[in-house]
């Protein structure tokens, strides 16, 4: 009886089609790329260069490891050849925080070609006096 009762007097469900079907599922998932690493080059870098009596053989150059990161501050340059003897050049550029730079020194006659030196935040790192023959290297990673 009490089936029959709610058989009886249950209300009557009539099924409505919605208006308009449900999107689809996107087929590729979307994706956040992970945020970058700012690079943090706030380091000052002096390369100074003090030439000998044959000013014009001697050139060089600073390089950015290829292994850096994209956002970073590309402090890659070159200098000489100099055109006066016994003379202090000097340039300056900005380096990253961790990232490894290399220095190379030439002298085309393989005399050394005069003094140089490189300075970090205003801290001598290295120094020559001259005596490097056709040339020397010198790798740093800026604290």
């Amino acid at each position: 009886a009490f089936l029959d009762c709610l058989g009886t007097r249950a209300p009557t469900l009539t099924p409505v089609p919605s208006a308009l079907p449900t999107p689809a599922p996107s087929p590729i998932p979307t994706t956040t790329p992970a945020p970058t690493v700012p690079c943090v080059c706030d380091q000052t870098l002096v390369v100074g260069v003090y030439t000998d009596d044959w000013p014009g053989e001697t050139t060089w150059s600073l390089t950015m490891d290829d292994a850096a990161p994209e956002n970073c501050v590309d402090g890659s340059m070159t200098d000489g050849p100099y055109a006066a003897n016994g003379t202090l050049y000097s340039k300056e550029t900005a380096v990253c925080v961790g990232v490894t730079y290399t220095f190379h020194i030439f002298d085309s006659y393989g005399d050394g070609g005069g003094s140089y030196y490189l300075e970090l935040n205003g801290n001598v790192i290295y120094s020559s006096d001259g005596a490097f023959g056709f040339g020397e290297t010198c790798v740093f990673t800026a604290p």
